[in-house]
């Protein structure tokens, strides 16, 4: 399910964009019947530390931003449709980011580790691969970056992949979002 909020038509020539994970990346999960899960809804939304700012800074670079977020909740009956609705409206609003895509089915190249959703945005934008960037905290984020032939960015403590994976790390390692996008804006230039 893709949300978006730039018209292909009304862009100038930004061909760069910075992709973000959702969960573990712009918010914690949340505690929910005994287990760690994706927030359902708005309400349950809380955003890590200077989020907002790490965004801001990367738009005024001139990359478009893209949150891409594996969501199966609507799948597994633990999500309504207009619940993932509402929560990725309002995160458009909240973030003005340039478009969002849930993957919901796990057998989809869209999903996750799938590189189906950036795929889409690369296309759609017609953006230049070696000016894109993806931030994300897990090995799934990772390699469809990799896949796409994207720079790759790792949030978190400890990079870890399965077997069929371990070969693909990460091209970058921050410890947060506000760390990752000063990395890309101090490293800002245009590669050939």
């Amino acid at each position: 399910m893709i949300h978006t909020q730039r018209n292909q038509s009304s862009l100038s020539l930004p061909r760069k964009a910075v992709f973000f994970d959702r969960d573990g990346v712009i918010n914690p999960l949340i505690k929910l019947n005994g287990e760690l899960t994706s927030p359902k809804n708005p309400s349950q939304f809380k955003f890590f530390p200077r989020v907002f700012e790490s965004i801001e800074k990367i738009k005024k670079q001139g990359y478009m931003t893209f949150i891409v977020t594996n969501q199966p909740g609507v799948m597994e009956g633990k999500q309504t449709w207009e619940e993932l609705n509402e929560l990725t409206s309002t995160l458009l609003d909240w973030l003005q980011v340039d478009g969002i895509y849930n993957a919901v089915d796990k057998m989809s190249i869209t999903y996750k580790p799938g590189n189906g959703m950036i795929e889409y945005f690369i296309n759609r934008y017609d953006l230049d691969r070696s000016n894109c960037y993806i931030i994300g905290d897990r090995w799934k984020d990772i390699v469809p970056g990799h896949t796409s032939g994207i720079n790759t960015i790792f949030v978190g403590e400890t990079y870890e992949a399965p077997a069929e994976y371990a070969h693909i790390k990460p091209d970058s390692h921050c410890a947060n979002v506000f760390d990752a996008c000063n990395f890309i804006v101090e490293t800002n230039y245009e590669r050939i």
